[in-house]
């Protein structure tokens, strides 16, 4: 086949399903094109090695790609933000020549706007796309808390809705990343046939080595991630607290973000000793993380949208074995009761999560052993690169074969 990547972020960027896609259709024998930006997320800056110009392209492991300029903006600022998206939206539709001459394309909808290369492409030559829904507009820009509330929010709910309402109707499959934003998707009027749901999957996570469960006088509780407010890491901190009678239990935090004072400064104001920070880490670092983990905690604030969200430190906890303890309601919660690999506790809710916490540590050494080869399994049936890359190429080869 010859294949068509709709992405605004690309390699030499850190975008792991892209990137993953490109990859196998090339070492499937597919000739591929890409459409993308020049890279510079995420700080807003371009590499080194690049500099914005018209009718640029370059070959990369195989595939064709093309970028085109954009405005250059990765701030909490919601007009650059907006900026940033219409420009690769406009951009990457005066381009679609790049797109014209293949049998199917696949955009990575994140931000959705990103479709509307391939839109045009199948309007004027009736090229067919799969759309990877990555975050469901509007509601992830309405609940980003960058557009307020009232009738401002309200008003511009409705005109996304109209905006990528054609980009839903034109599309020959739509790939949701849970199930719950399949449902969604579904019941704002999209055909139940066009829709499926492939869990997310991290190519850049090797499985760490199968090894007994550590027994220990200790149980680490580990946070590695983004110190936003979104992270809602302040209520693992407010949870430690709860539970700082329990002298067995430890709570490391790895990452940062603009929460990061705020939090080492809550540590203090409580008197707290058993938080500790690390600061960010390699991805090479993260495997000795991992492995001196008993529990990772997932956590997100409370949004409507987030119920419909898998983070994707969950697949790394899983491919390396490490139960989770999560704050994220909905498929998340779900999915850790019904695999048993985890503990769920409510979002936002510090007793709830030092509940949980509790529990977790009194698990038995044969428990936590079971769960942890859950999580090993369930990587390997459901988030596993492997697994997620054979279906995204089952909707594009249905979708190159029924237009």
């Amino acid at each position: 086949m010859r294949i068509g990547i709709v992405t605004q972020w690309f390699a030499p960027e850190e975008a792991t399903l892209p990137n993953s896609v490109a990859r196998a259709s090339v070492q499937h024998g597919d000739e591929v094109v890409v459409l993308t930006a020049f890279p510079s997320y995420p700080a807003g800056v371009i590499y080194d090695g690049y500099s914005q110009q018209s009718g640029f392209s370059e070959h990369m492991d195989g595939a064709l790609v093309h970028r085109v300029k954009t405005f250059l903006s990765h701030d909490s600022n919601a007009i650059n933000r907006f900026k940033t998206f219409a420009s690769f939206a406009l951009a990457s539709a005066r381009r679609t020549e790049v797109l014209a001459n293949n049998d199917v394309n696949y955009v990575y909808a994140t931000p959705v706007t990103a479709a509307w290369a391939a839109w045009w492409a199948r309007i004027r030559h009736g090229v067919p796309y799969v759309l990877h829904v990555q975050d469901l507009w509007p509601d992830s820009v309405t609940s980003s808390g960058m557009v307020g509330q009232g009738l401002v929010s309200k008003v511009l709910h409705f005109l996304i809705s109209l905006m990528i309402k054609p980009l839903y109707a034109c599309a020959s499959e739509i790939v949701a990343i849970a199930p719950t934003m399949a449902r969604t998707i579904i019941d704002r009027g999209v055909p139940r046939q066009k829709v499926s749901t492939v869990l997310n999957w991290d190519a850049d996570v090797v499985p760490g080595p199968q090894e007994a469960t550590r027994p220990s006088e200790s149980i680490r509780f580990v946070y590695a991630g983004n110190l936003g407010l979104m992270q809602d890491v302040e209520t693992i901190v407010r949870a430690a607290a709860l539970v700082e009678d329990c002298s067995n239990i430890e709570f490391h935090i790895y990452g940062s973000g603009i929460q990061e004072k705020t939090l080492v400064t809550l540590v203090d104001v409580l008197g707290i000793s058993n938080v500790k920070f690390h600061g960010r880490v390699s991805r090479r670092e993260m495997d000795n993380v991992y492995a001196s983990s008993d529990f990772q905690l997932v956590t997100l604030a409370d949004r409507p949208l987030f119920r419909m969200t898998i983070p994707s430190k969950f697949q790394a906890s899983l491919a390396n074995g490490v139960p989770v303890v999560t704050t994220v309601s909905g498929d998340l919660s779900e999915l850790c009761i019904r695999e048993n690999v985890g503990l769920p506790a409510l979002p936002e809710n510090p007793a709830s999560l030092a509940a949980a916490i509790r529990a977790a540590a009194q698990l038995s050494l044969e428990a936590r052993t079971e769960m942890s080869q859950n999580c090993r399994n369930l990587y390997s049936q459901e988030l596993s690169p492997e697994h997620g890359l054979a279906a995204i190429r089952t909707s594009l080869e249905r979708a190159a074969r029924c237009g």
